[in-house]
Order: structure tokens, then C-alpha cells, then sequence
């Protein structure tokens, strides 16, 4: 069998000095016919973009400044981060509700020349990019046919995202005061029992008040049992705002469970070193006072927790003013974002004279092969040719 010559890169070379008015040639027709076409037939696209900063509390109707407060109490619940914002404004700007107004109020379906409003739809979805900068940031970007039809839409999907959040925001925070008004009433309704039923012990058993160790031992469980019944309140209104599913809501529920166990250790006396009596040692009457006090001091505690929440929320219910802070709206840009020709033309180029090359390589190959199998498909070809 004949041996077949391997090429080096001096015979790639060669090939490359023989054929290179015809590569030169390639190249210049390439570049001209590609970026005429480009330009021709390839519509021309503009980004128009606008940045906003966002809000901590849009999402939360309103309650932000005040669970700020909760970290510094012993179950800090801390405060949502702005991913939170960013993640909250892209559900919005790509719901279909939104993207439908956007669609009828620029009448896109005429403009995408499409037929149907759900192909409009994903169109659209295409040429809108929301993200957050590397600074904090939020950006909108909406690409359009023309730069004043990309301002407009950028700005239109801006002035929307800003009334759908005040208007969630305004229903949160409806459904916040609902239940805080609710937890308020309740907690009112049973401390008027409690301290009913505190007067009563006293006057039908004349047990006012203990002294000493045993009175610094009920207003010390009493204190204990006071701040955990301000944590389960924090943590049911922060589970109502954010969701058993949050980061926050899940450390708090393990803190809480945690401050729990802390006060049974105590009460059992297996807290060393501790001036407070163990519950079982307190006499009979000191224990019955000690359930009435803690009942009515618990439930005033929940109560000055609750009423600041409560006036908050009816006063975010009524708020209606802007909350995103707009840094930059959008403008008309001078250049377009697409099609950028030239790249586009050498690339469109490069992509030919490697085709053209294997070309070459391969008509080279036959012109020097002994190899039967090769030779065969050589005579196969040029058998073809002179048919077609």
C-alpha cells in the first residue's frame, strides 16, 4: 500500500501563499456582501435603560423600621436584605398581567408583526432585561425598533412596577392591621379577665403581695415569661409578613425554642447558681398568686408590643406616595445596541474563509493521494459534477 505524505505546517503555509489572491479576493467580497446584507436586511435594535434603588420596605407593608428593632431583643429577627427587593421587582415586571399592558398600551402585536397576543408576549419578555448592578442597583432595560419607543416602554414599565407596589404594599398592609387589630382586641379582652381574676384571688384569700425572696421570684418569672410571650409575637406577626419559609423567620422559630427550654430549666431549679426559687418550693398561695400576676403581666407586655405595630399599619394603609427611588429614567440613546455590523460582517467572514480553507486542505489531499479509497471518492465526485 502506498504511504501517505502528512502534512507539516510549511505545506499549510505553501497552500496558503498559492491560493492567496484568490483568499484576498474571498475576503474583500465576503466583508462588503455580508455587511450590505446586514444592513439591508437586519433590522436595526436600541436599548433604552433605567435604574432605580431598591426599597427595603415596599415588600412588608411598611413594618421595616420597626422590625429593624427586633434584633436588638433577644430574638432578633433581623432585617430582609434588598435580594429580597430585586427578586420581588422581576416577578412583577415579567408577570403576564404586566407584560399584557405593556403589549396593548404600544400595540405590539402590530409592531412585532405577530398574530397571536402569547407570542407578543414572549417577544416582549425577550426584549425587557431587569437586573441589579454590581453597586446595588436595579436596572430595567427595554430594546425596541427605535430609541423613543424604548424610552417610552422602559419608563411605562417603570411607572407601572411603582404602582404595583404601592398597591400591594397598600393591601399588605390592610391585611397586616386586620391582624394585629384582631391580636389587639384579643389580648385587651383577656387581660381584663386577668386582672379580674387577680383582684378576686386577692380579695377572697387577703394574699396582696409576697415579700422577700418569694416576691423577687415571681416578678423574675413573671419577667422571663413576659419576654417570651413578646418573642412569640414577634415571631407570629414576622411569620405573617415574610413567610414560615424565610431565613429569619426559621433562626428566630430555633431562638425562641431555645429561650423556652432556658425558662423550664430555670423553673425546675437546675439553673446553678441562681437566686431564683425553683416553682415547687413557693408556697401554695404564693404559686396562685404567682399565676394570676404572671397572667396580667404577660398580656400588658404583649400589648405594648402590639398597639405600636397596630397604629403603624393604619398608618401605611393610608399611605400612597412613590416608594422606588427612580435614580435614572429612561432617555432616547444615540446609538443602537444591534446589530453591530462590523463585528457581525467579520465574524460572518471568518466563518467562510475557514470553510473555504477545508475547501483548499481537501482539494489538495485528492490532487496528491495514491490512496485507492480516497481516489475513489475523487472519481465519485467529479462524476457527479459532470452529471449535474
Amino acid at each position: 500500500m502506498a504511504k501517505e505524505r502528512n502534512f507539516d505546517f510549511l505545506d499549510y503555509l505553501i497552500l496558503l501563499v498559492k491560493n492567496k489572491k484568490s483568499l484576498l479576493i474571498l475576503t474583500f467580497i465576503t466583508i462588503i456582501l455580508s455587511y450590505g446584507a446586514i444592513y439591508l436586511f437586519v433590522g436595526e435594535k436600541f436599548d433604552s435603560t433605567a435604574i432605580i434603588v431598591p426599597s427595603d420596605q415596599d415588600q412588608l407593608g411598611g413594618f421595616s423600621s420597626l422590625l429593624k428593632s427586633f434584633s436588638s431583643l433577644p430574638v432578633g429577627l433581623g432585617n430582609p436584605g434588598k435580594g429580597t427587593s430585586v427578586d420581588f421587582y422581576i416577578t412583577l415586571i415579567y408577570s403576564r398581567s404586566n407584560l399584557e399592558k405593556v403589549a396593548k398600551e404600544f400595540n405590539l402585536i402590530k409592531v412585532y408583526n405577530l398574530k397571536s397576543m402569547e407570542k407578543t408576549l414572549k417577544q416582549l419578555s425577550k426584549n425587557i432585561f431587569a437586573e441589579e448592578t454590581k453597586e446595588g442597583a436595579f436596572e430595567i432595560t427595554v430594546r425596541a425598533d427605535d430609541p423613543n419607543s424604548a424610552a417610552k416602554m422602559t419608563n411605562f414599565i417603570v411607572d407601572e412596577l411603582n404602582k404595583r407596589v404601592i398597591d400591594l404594599n397598600v393591601r399588605k398592609s390592610h391585611e397586616n392591621k386586620m391582624f394585629l387589630e384582631e391580636r389587639q382586641n384579643e389580648i385587651r379582652k383577656n387581660l381584663r379577665i386577668a386582672e379580674d381574676s387577680l383582684k378576686l384571688f386577692q380579695e377572697t384569700t387577703r394574699f396582696f403581695e409576697p415579700g422577700g425572696q418569694i416576691k423577687a421570684t415571681i416578678e423574675a418569672y413573671s419577667k422571663l415569661e413576659s419576654d417570651l410571650a413578646t418573642k412569640q409575637i414577634e415571631f407570629s406577626v414576622m411569620e405573617k409578613i415574610m413567610g414560615e419559609n424565610s431565613p429569619a423567620v426559621k433562626n428566630a422559630k430555633i431562638a425562641l425554642n431555645e429561650l423556652s427550654d432556658k425558662i423550664i430549666y430555670i423553673k425546675e431549679g437546675k439553673e446553678k447558681g441562681s437566686l431564683i426559687l425553683p416553682i415547687a418550693n413557693l408556697p401554695k398561695e404564693a404559686t396562685s398568686y404567682y399565676r394570676y400576676y404572671r397572667e396580667v403581666e404577660i398580656l400588658n407586655k404583649m400589648l405594648e408590643f402590639v398597639v405600636p405595630l397596630y397604629e403603624q399599619a393604619k398608618f401605611e394603609e393610608q399611605k400612597d406616595i412613590p416608594i422606588l427611588q427612580i435614580i435614572d429614567y429612561a432617555t432616547p440613546p444615540e446609538k443602537r445596541a444591534f446589530p453591530q455590523r462590523i463585528v457581525l460582517s467579520l465574524l460572518i467572514t471568518m466563518i467562510i474563509m475557514f470553510l473555504y480553507l477545508i475547501f483548499l486542505l481537501l482539494k489538495e489531499v485528492l490532487s496528491q493521494t495514491e490512496n485507492p479509497k480516497l481516489l475513489l471518492i475523487k472519481r465519485e465526485i467529479f462524476k457527479f459534477s459532470s452529471r449535474g
